[in-house]
C-alpha cells in the first residue's frame, strides 16, 4: 500500500482507523417556539480503513518536530507580509499620522504574536517529543501524518479518524466521547466494535513488549489529547 503522505513509496507503517463522518444542521428562528429549530450534529461511524506511512514522511515529519524552524518559514509566510507592513508604514508615517501609526503598530504586533505562539507550541511539543522513546517518537509522529493527509471531508460531511491501537482497547465509552467526541450513541457502538472481535488494529513497527523494555518496545499508543 503506497503512503498517504507522499503518494509515492510503499508504506511501511499502518493504521487501522474507523472513519467518523459528521453534518451540521443549521437551526431555523422563527417568531412561534413551535417554528424553532435549534441547530443539531449529526454524526455516523462509517468503514473502517487503513492508512500507511513510509519511513521516509515520518523522518520528515520527526525532524520538523525536533528542529521547528525548518517548517517556520512556511508556517509565516502571512505573518511576514504583515510585518513587513507594518515596518513599511512605521518608517513611513510614524508619529506623523495617527491612524496610520496606530495601524502600523497593530500590524507588527499580529506579526510578533504569531511567531510567539508557533513557537511557544513548538517548544511545548518538541518537550514532550524529548520525554519519549525513539520508537514513541516515530509512532506518534507517522499518525500525524496520517491525521494531516487523510481526506478531511466527503461531500458535505466532515471527515475525521479514530485510531485503533493498543490503547483503544483500553478506553471506555466516556473516554469515546471525551476524546474523539462520539456522541453517546456512536461511543456505545464503537465500543461494541472494539471489543467484538479478537483483533480489528495494529501497527506493523509493534513487537510483543517485554517487562525489562517496556517503553522501547511497545509504541505510545494513547493519541489522544486533552486539550
Amino acid at each position: 500500500m503506497k503512503c498517504i503522505r507522499c503518494n509515492t513509496n510503499e508504506g511501511s507503517f499502518s493504521f487501522k482507523v474507523m472513519e467518523v463522518h459528521e453534518e451540521y444542521v443549521s437551526g431555523k428562528s422563527g417568531f412561534l417556539r413551535s417554528s424553532r429549530k435549534p441547530s443539531q450534529k449529526i454524526q455516523n461511524l462509517s468503514d473502517m480503513k487503513e492508512f500507511c506511512v513510509c519511513d521516509a514522511c515520518i523522518d520528515k515529519k520527526l525532524q520538523a518536530t525536533m528542529n521547528p524552524w525548518r517548517d517556520f518559514l512556511n508556517y509565516y509566510k502571512v505573518g511576514a507580509v504583515l510585518l513587513v507592513f507594518g515596518i513599511i508604514i512605521l518608517v513611513n508615517y510614524g508619529g506623523k499620522d495617527t491612524i496610520y501609526t496606530v495601524g502600523g503598530v497593530f500590524l507588527v504586533m499580529i506579526a510578533l504574536l504569531r511567531a510567539y505562539g508557533y513557537f511557544r507550541k513548538a517548544k511545548a511539543k518538541k518537550d514532550q517529543y524529548m520525554k519519549m522513546s525513539e520508537n514513541n517518537r516515530r509512532f506518534v509522529s507517522a499518525w500525524e501524518c496520517v491525521s494531516e493527509s487523510a481526506p478531511k471531508r466527503l461531500g458535505n460531511h466532515s471527515v475525521y479518524y479514530i485510531p485503533l491501537t493498543d490503547a483503544t482497547d483500553r478506553m471506555t465509552r466516556e473516554d469515546f466521547s471525551r476524546y474523539y467526541k462520539l456522541t453517546p450513541e456512536n461511543a456505545d457502538e464503537f465500543y461494541r466494535i472494539v471489543h467484538g472481535s479478537e483483533k480489528k488494529h495494529g501497527h506493523s513497527k509493534v513487537v510483543e513488549p517485554v517487562e525489562e523494555d517496556l517503553d522501547e518496545r511497545e509504541p505510545n499508543t494513547d493519541l489522544t489529547d486533552e486539550d
